[in-house]
């Protein structure tokens, strides 16, 4: 019998920072997020992926509905933080990742000069480090 997940459980999951679902049918088999739907886990952006504490010299500088943007320091350059702020139901909360995960496909591919490039993404909490 194969596993099923529905979009939603898996956009849960990944927007709880969840690696790994149980099958419902049963709960001893453990299967990982980034293998089972990797475009949603966003394994496609690995080599882009920084750890939180890597960004230095954190200044709020906005806030709005779902994210807070701080001036920030990434390897000595200059950077803009776009940090998720996850509140509200779990639909709510996988909606907010959703539309991050659009937001940072679409960034990674645009290349033009006069908008700022997508340096890196955190999975935890959930960031876009912009230049």
């Amino acid at each position: 019998d194969p596993h099923l997940f529905t979009v939603v459980e898996i956009t849960q999951a990944i927007s709880e920072g969840k690696k790994f679902v149980r099958c419902g049918k049963s709960t001893r088999t453990v299967l990982s997020l980034a293998s089972l739907a990797p475009d949603m886990a966003m394994t496609d952006f690995q080599n882009m992926t920084v750890k939180y504490d890597e960004l230095e010299e954190m200044k709020k500088i906005g806030r709005g509905s779902y994210a807070v943007v701080y001036k920030a320091k990434l390897n000595g350059l200059s950077v803009a933080v776009k940090e998720l702020v996850m509140k509200g139901d779990q639909a709510k909360k996988a909606e907010i990742f959703d539309e991050f995960r659009r937001e940072a496909n679409i960034m990674q591919r645009l290349q033009h000069p006069n908008v700022v490039s997508l340096q890196a993404i955190c999975t935890d909490p959930f960031c876009m480090v912009v230049d």
